[in-house]
């Protein structure tokens, strides 16, 4: 996460992007517990189909299309984790 903060704004980052993993929080368990995919980057879409959103103190409609499986999915930066991947979620993406 801090490495996208650093990088979203520069006009590389569409063509630098993709092939990175990214550890993306999809959402909360019943108990509460956060819960964490690894995704590899696709492509960086951005875009007025996109809502604005602040990442890093500036405004941005960038997504990150991320592969999961075979599943593919477009994701805000915001839900990037900066935490590294657990073992569990690293064998979840093997």
């Amino acid at each position: 996460r801090d490495q996208l903060a650093k990088w979203h704004h520069q006009t590389f980052f569409e063509k630098f992007a993709p092939g990175f993993l990214v550890r993306i929080g999809i959402g909360k368990t019943r108990t509460g517990e956060a819960v964490y995919r690894v995704a590899e980057i696709v492509e960086v879409k951005d875009g007025r189909e996109h809502r604005e959103y602040k990442f890093a103190g500036r405004p941005t409609r960038r997504v990150l299309v991320c592969r999961q499986g075979v599943a593919i999915r477009s994701f805000p930066m915001e839900v990037v984790s900066n935490s590294p991947f657990t073992p569990s979620e690293l064998k979840r993406f093997d």
